[in-house]
């Protein structure tokens, strides 16, 4: 069974870590003009986590079972005003959640994608970990660890710069989702989260989190085409029962995820699907 956990975390600034600036980056033109170095990531807090989890089973045809997993508290549990919306309980139950479902995974030889993880998501994730106690030796292994293996963690970023050789000039995940037919991101970045958070739009920002891990899952299938271990035939299978599911419909004819929906809505369908003929035909 192939199985392939690709996740992505939103954080905003811990300000019980006490970081500062150092006085080499107040130096900056940008520190002058009111910007915020960017802190290390063990300087944030997680306040959303998703994941698209694929699964498929040996010898099965079309077997694909793409499965949308949002590890925060219940939007109805959460505050639309105040400083912190998450609280420490719900934060620490968010990271116990993606955390177990990372040790499944690798458990059962499967692998962890991310975008730009080694650089964030992981060291943010293993830091919540350790202030909270939880056990991480479950998906913490050395073949995770391993930077230049196919397995047990795959960073697209890494991939896309050959592990660092042309990290200066490194693309984000928004140039290579517009290369492969998505729209990247839509209505929010990365840089807007903080903003929003204060702002009580948490929704937004789950929304934003969700759709930006659905485009890193697709990226790596792109990269699975590539390297030949998916045919182009399977990467359209898996990639119309994606469609299906960020499409669900709920009893009253409501699209579950708009967000998601919204993605394939706004994509060039022969570049995303390669193919110049829709494949349902």
């Amino acid at each position: 069974m192939t199985d392939y956990l690709a996740f992505d975390i939103e954080g905003v600034f811990n300000k019980k870590s006490g970081w500062e600036p150092t006085e080499k980056m107040k130096q900056t033109e940008s520190y002058k003009n009111g910007e915020r170095p960017f802190p290390p990531p063990a300087a944030w807090r997680i306040i959303s986590a998703c994941s698209l989890h694929l699964k498929t089973i040996p010898g099965a045809i079309n077997e694909w079972d793409p499965v949308f997993l949002d590890y925060g508290p219940d939007l109805s549990t959460v505050p639309t005003e105040g400083p912190d919306q998450i609280s420490e309980e719900m934060e620490y139950h968010m990271v116990q959640r993606i955390s177990l479902q990372m040790a499944n995974v690798i458990a059962n030889g499967g692998t962890i994608v991310t975008f730009n993880g080694r650089g964030y998501d992981i060291p943010l994730l293993f830091a919540r970990c350790m202030t909270f106690g939880i056990d991480t030796s479950g998906w913490y292994t050395k073949d995770f660890r391993y930077r230049f293996s196919d397995t047990g963690h795959v960073d697209l970023l890494d991939v896309a710069t050959e592990y660092g050789a042309a990290y200066r000039n490194r693309p984000n995940l928004a140039l290579l989702c517009r290369l492969f037919g998505l729209p990247g991101k839509v209505g929010i970045d990365g840089s807007q989260v903080e903003g929003f958070y204060k702002d009580g739009r948490y929704k937004e920002i789950r929304d934003y989190c969700m759709s930006d891990n659905m485009e890193t899952g697709i990226v790596y299938l792109r990269w699975l085409v590539a390297k030949g271990h998916v045919t182009q035939q399977q990467y359209r299978t898996i990639l119309f029962k994606i469609q299906d599911v960020a499409c669900v419909e709920d009893e009253n004819g409501e699209k579950v995820h708009p967000h998601m929906c919204k993605l394939f809505d706004m994509s060039d369908p022969n570049t995303l699907f390669l193919i110049r003929e829709s494949a349902r035909q």
